[in-house]
């Protein structure tokens, strides 16, 4: 079971595809407000009704961004062989945190970064993480199902390891390096290029 918002009321808010800074956490609080809902996997990757939330946390070392390559082992098909710049994966059940009845949706998210930023890097030394905002897709499969949570995190030091089959030749990259692999990243990562001239200064 994984964590989805109801598209046709998220639309009002993130309907066009693009990136939304967010920086004081409004777009979570938007999401909140438009349905949250959990439900199983395969159902929910063919199913545009909803949107299935995916925390995207970018790693900077100093100027500089973590890229890696999915590989044949990564759940998500489509985006085999291509580079990325982004981690993360979907919210599960056990990721979940609840105020009362109500899911408090920015402790769920960090939860799930967490979680899947151990499964896939292990241990990492980090020194702060900054929301950025929203990420909408509409031109793919994958997009349309799917909608971004972007994170920066900065560490001291880069990741010495991936822990995931799903994830090959990490290296670092400044912003120039990452934009001269335009058409080679996966559509999130390309969109974000244009971002980390902001973020990285």
């Amino acid at each position: 079971m994984i964590l989805a918002v109801t598209a046709s009321k998220i639309n009002c808010h993130f309907s066009e595809t693009g990136f939304y800074p967010c920086h004081s956490l409004s777009g979570i609080e938007k999401l909140s407000s438009a349905g949250l809902w959990m439900g199983p996997r395969d159902m929910l990757e063919e199913d545009p009704r909803f949107r299935q939330l995916i925390p995207y946390v970018l790693i900077r070392v100093g100027d500089r961004f973590v890229r890696y390559t999915r590989t044949s082992d990564s759940g998500e098909t489509r985006l085999h062989q291509l580079k990325s710049i982004g981690f993360g994966g979907h919210v599960d059940l056990p990721d979940l945190v609840a105020a009362g009845n109500v899911v408090d949706l920015k402790a769920t998210l960090r939860r799930a970064a967490v979680r899947e930023m151990e499964e896939e890097l292990g241990d990492l030394d980090y020194i702060d993480h900054e929301w950025q905002g929203i990420l909408v897709e509409n031109g793919t499969e994958v997009g349309r199902v799917h909608i971004g949570l972007v994170e920066i995190w900065t560490l001291r030091t880069p990741p010495q390891e991936l822990a995931e089959k799903a994830l090959d030749a990490l290296t670092l990259c400044s912003v120039d390096e990452l934009k001269r692999c335009r058409g080679q990243l996966e559509t999130w990562s390309d969109m974000l290029l244009d971002h980390l001239n902001v973020a990285a200064g």
